[in-house]
């Protein structure tokens, strides 16, 4: 074992602060390159990040949901879309995939790997209003949460259980058949 000067650790130190100095450098030049697209390659890393290894075909999957262009990546309108289009989905038919992935990464801002009953409490708020936040907080959290005697944390794997099970919603249509003489009235039921 080498033994340890009195300079090394302030040394080491400096060098510690200038690599966080440039990692939140190239941060900032990627978050405000609004040109920068997501590639499967991307995709793939941030997956990994928080513990989720995915195949080659459901990474294309998830890219391709919502790739209006076809180039294999999602930009930054196709990005936007694909949120606008599901946070004000009523049907419940808007692919979720990569959107799911994006919304716990949003709530999970500290890069923590899971999320917490207080990291999703304001965006539920804004979204759903005071007289749903209960209904959305367990739907998301169940028995997680911590007035049902849970920890009030989801990991990435119990979050996207938690939000993949969608509501197809349904209307009843009336329509009219006429077959010669005959005239019926019938209900059916249709996905919207």
């Amino acid at each position: 074992p080498i033994p340890h000067s009195k300079y090394q650790a302030p040394n080491e130190l400096k060098l510690l602060q200038e690599e966080i100095s440039d990692l939140k450098l190239t941060e900032k030049k990627i978050r405000d390159d609004v040109h920068k697209k997501i590639s499967i390659r991307d995709l793939d890393a941030a997956l990994k990040s928080l513990g989720r290894v995915c195949t080659k075909k459901e990474l294309e999957y998830m890219i391709w949901e919502v790739d209006e262009n076809l180039d294999q990546c999602v930009d930054w309108e196709e990005f936007q879309l694909m949120f606008e289009r599901n946070t004000t989905d009523q049907t419940g038919l808007e692919p979720f995939e990569l959107f799911n992935i994006v919304q716990f990464m949003t709530y999970d801002e500290d890069f923590k790997g899971h999320i917490t009953e207080d990291d999703t409490m304001s965006t539920l708020f804004a979204r759903h209003g005071r007289e749903n936040l209960e209904l959305q907080m367990n739907k998301l959290f169940g028995d997680q949460l911590k007035s049902a005697g849970g920890e009030g944390i989801l990991t990435l794997e119990q979050y996207l259980r938690a939000v993949s099970v969608r509501q197809v919603k349904s209307k009843d249509i009336e329509y009219t058949v006429t077959t010669g003489s005959m005239i019926k009235q019938t209900k059916l039921s249709e996905t919207v």
